[in-house]
């Protein structure tokens, strides 16, 4: 994994093992990426492989996406 696959990755499951129910919408998961450097479109990138990989799973939010950790 790249570092930002990498924290994206990290902060999702950091979460999960605190609130297994909770879902993060690609915005916030965009300015996650924002703050560390990295492109949002680089994000959206980043997170569609995890789900290809079957690391982290997403759901429909309106016209957007949520996520969150498979572990």
């Amino acid at each position: 994994m790249d570092s930002l696959k990498e924290r994206l990755f990290n902060y999702l499951s950091a979460h999960k093992s605190v609130n297994k129910d909770k879902w993060f919408p690609k915005g916030d998961l965009e300015t996650l990426a924002k703050s560390a450097g990295f492109l949002g479109d680089n994000a959206g990138r980043r997170l569609r492989e995890l789900v290809e990989d079957n690391f982290i799973e997403t759901r429909p939010k309106g016209k957007s996406q949520e996520y969150r950790s498979n572990f």
